[in-house]
């Protein structure tokens, strides 16, 4: 048994290495998107196989899933202004490969000659963290700065998209029957799944970042469809929406600020300010996400641009 985990461990990291070769290198973008997302997928596999569940999550939700979207998206506005246009020249890849290859060793190096370090100190303060899964308290306890930082650039890059202008959008088809049936269907499934793992990520692999890839993906499905539903009645708060998650981490840190220091969760309420702060930032990454894909316009199911 040992021998053949480790032949598919093997073979994984040849698919890995294989096909990024491929999305790099190939002559047709469109064929790069789709080897990018099943680099994503592979990539999701080997964190799960490296026991890091949080990683493999949100790998497969934002950087196959979420991802593949947006650059499905901006591959079709290129192609339509491109029209007429020369190709460009092909690059050399060999630069790129020399330089690479001793970057990857020393770095491969460093990891296996680094003791870990990290996980006795979060395990002997992960009580006082107010939750029970590592990831989480160091996320949102222990480097919660990283975090309120992260969130800020999501928000910084949502503005910068919508300061760029609307994007033209293509002449579309509405939904059919079996488009809306199966929308009825998956769409509040993936909500439930979002929530269920905002509420899992206190105790277990899930949190803010993996629900807001969910909803980001229920919401790019329901604009490639143009399914008529809330998202066309609630575009007034969809601006709101996407700078709750930063509005109320920065609240958070100015209410600590005067209570212990900045960031530093009460104990007896360590859990309801993580909680609090993970729901507003799933919400805003979800929109924020799926207004990415939408060129910065809030979403509406007719598909046209609105201000």
């Amino acid at each position: 048994m040992a021998a053949l985990t480790a032949a598919l461990d093997g073979l994984l990291a040849l698919a890995l290495a294989g096909v990024a070769v491929a999305a790099l290198g190939g002559k047709r973008r469109f064929r790069s998107v789709i080897l990018f997302v099943v680099f994503g997928l592979f990539l999701a596999l080997a964190w799960a196989r490296l026991g890091a569940v949080d990683l493999a999550l949100a790998e497969a939700a934002i950087g196959a899933g979420v991802t593949g979207a947006l650059l499905m998206a901006a591959l079709d506005r290129l192609r339509r202004t491109e029209v007429g246009a020369e190709p460009p020249p092909r690059p050399r890849l060999w630069p790129a490969v020399v330089v690479s290859l001793p970057v990857a060793a020393a770095g491969t190096w460093t990891l296996l000659s680094m003791e870990p370090a990290v996980r006795p100190p979060v395990a002997a303060h992960l009580e006082a963290s107010g939750v029970d899964h590592p990831v989480t308290a160091v996320l949102l306890a222990f480097r919660a700065w990283d975090t309120l930082l992260e969130v800020a650039v999501l928000v910084a890059a949502g503005l910068a998209v919508r300061a760029a202008g609307p994007v033209p959008r293509p002449p579309t088809t509405e939904a059919g029957p079996l488009q809306r049936g199966l929308l009825r269907l998956v769409v509040p499934v993936m909500v439930v799944l979002a929530v269920y793992l905002l509420w899992r990520g206190s105790h277990a692999p899930g949190g803010a970042f993996q629900a807001g890839a969910l909803l980001a993906a229920a919401g790019v499905l329901i604009q490639l469809t143009h399914f008529p539903g809330p998202l066309d009645r609630t575009r007034a708060w969809q601006r709101p929406a996407g700078m709750v998650g930063l509005a109320v981490f920065t609240a958070a840190a100015l209410g600590t600020l005067a209570l212990t220091a900045p960031l530093a969760w009460p104990a007896a309420w360590a859990k309801v300010w993580i909680l609090t702060i993970e729901a507003a930032a799933a919400l805003s990454i979800g929109v924020l996400l799926t207004r990415l894909f939408t060129g910065g316009a809030p979403v509406a199911a007719s598909g046209e641009e609105r201000s």
